[in-house]
């Protein structure tokens, strides 16, 4: 499963390289969201003691579904699959 997490996680910083047309501050976003989840999966790993909000990490990537799914479907769906996951996870 985290594998599954982490592969997309990779999909989504691949995609970000190829998206140029997002501001710096959506990439910066983005990043900081990226290292969050990073963040979440090192806690349940055991590699770090948890501190995170998985709550607010899940309703901030639903945010940005919804503000990209019109005009960056494919990174939609990248976003989309990481949410799924840290679900299954139950995060």
């Amino acid at each position: 499963m985290a594998d599954e997490l982490i592969d997309a996680m990779n999909k989504l910083h691949q995609e970000l390289v190829e998206h140029p047309r997002l501001d710096a501050s959506k990439i910066e976003s983005l990043k900081a969201l990226m290292a969050d989840i990073q963040q979440v999966i090192d806690e349940q790993s055991g590699e770090q003691p948890g501190a995170s909000d998985s709550a607010t990490l899940s309703s901030r990537i639903q945010d940005y579904v919804e503000e990209f799914e019109a005009s960056y479907p494919k990174l939609t769906q990248t976003l989309s699959m990481i949410a799924e996951r840290l679900a299954d996870m139950g995060i």
